[in-house]
């Protein structure tokens, strides 16, 4: 076992910076001023990161010295952070979050028991449309994966590559707008958003635009596809229009009492295992590659 309050008490900066996962997913969400839970913060790599991205952070450690040094700098940095010295294991949050970040410390536990004992505290504590963010070895990725699938319907899958499963709670249709003016409406699935994100964030001439009350993914101007509440939109043009509604869990896309042809609706269970969102996805695509870039 790793003696981290001897590592932390000969230097400030043992795990170095916060991965850049986590990292993009905090420079993607859209909701102001979260509460985040920081579970096994160590000497807050990722809390103070997010505090400094003004959102509101409790991070819980075993380590004295590591809740220590990360309140030290949070002070320095006017930060809003919170520090409790405690086991994860046996920690009982008395709040709910918005997001929940597992950053490394499933791994550190003793057995599967515990691994489990601590994903269910963080899904318990995480809101309706709110994330937990997974972050752990590939030894235990089977563990946390299951973890999430055996609760059908309670989860949306938002990363699930190379040691990273983040997911979000399931709101419905649309999560509930909050009543804080210090908290914003999310009026799509940011969870199924990331997913998109993922199939085509890398392509030349990719951008993200708010429209249709969700947000729509665009290459060289062109709408792909898009994201409003849990469904997933389409562009596939005229020619393939009819093919795609004879498909199942499809419907025309109609916002104005007249549908648009050229684009198709989605519903959940359309897209719900990866390889059919990325062909839906990569339709989307292709039809906009196919049209003069703007």
């Amino acid at each position: 076992m790793t003696d981290y309050e001897r590592q932390y008490r000969e230097s400030r900066d043992v795990c170095g910076p916060p991965f850049p996962e986590i990292v993009a997913f905090f420079e993607r969400y859209d909701r102001t001023r979260a509460k985040v839970l920081d579970l096994g913060c160590g000497q807050g790599r990722d809390a103070l990161f997010v505090a400094r991205m003004g959102h509101h952070v409790l991070g819980v450690d075993i380590s004295k010295t590591g809740i220590s040094q990360m309140l030290e700098q949070a002070e320095r940095e006017d930060l809003d952070i919170r520090g409790v010295v405690a086991d994860v294991v046996e920690y009982e949050p008395s709040e709910d979050y918005d997001v929940v970040i597992l950053d490394r410390v499933l791994h550190m536990l003793k057995n599967d028991g515990e691994r489990l004992a601590v994903l269910e505290k963080a899904s318990t504590v995480t809101k309706p449309g709110g994330f937990v963010l997974v972050a752990d070895t590939p030894k235990h990725q089977r563990l946390i994966r299951s973890f999430f699938e055996d609760r059908p319907g309670a989860w949306v899958k938002a990363r699930d590559k190379k040691g990273y499963i983040f997911v979000q709670k399931s709101c419905g249709m649309l999560c509930v707008p909050r009543s804080s003016s210090e908290e914003e409406s999310m009026a799509y699935d940011e969870g199924l958003a990331q997913r998109v994100r993922e199939e085509i964030g890398e392509l030349p001439g990719y951008v993200e635009k708010k429209m249709f009350g969700g947000i729509g993914f665009m290459l060289h101007g062109n709408m792909a596809c898009g994201v409003i509440g849990a469904d997933l939109i389409v562009r596939i043009g005229s020619e393939r229009y009819e093919t795609a509604l004879a498909e199942s869990h499809t419907r025309p896309f109609d916002m104005t009492g007249r549908p648009m042809r050229g684009w198709v609706v989605v519903t959940a269970e359309g897209y719900e295992a990866d390889a059919d969102l990325k062909g839906w996805v990569q339709r989307g695509v292709d039809y906009a590659l196919s049209l003069p870039a703007k």
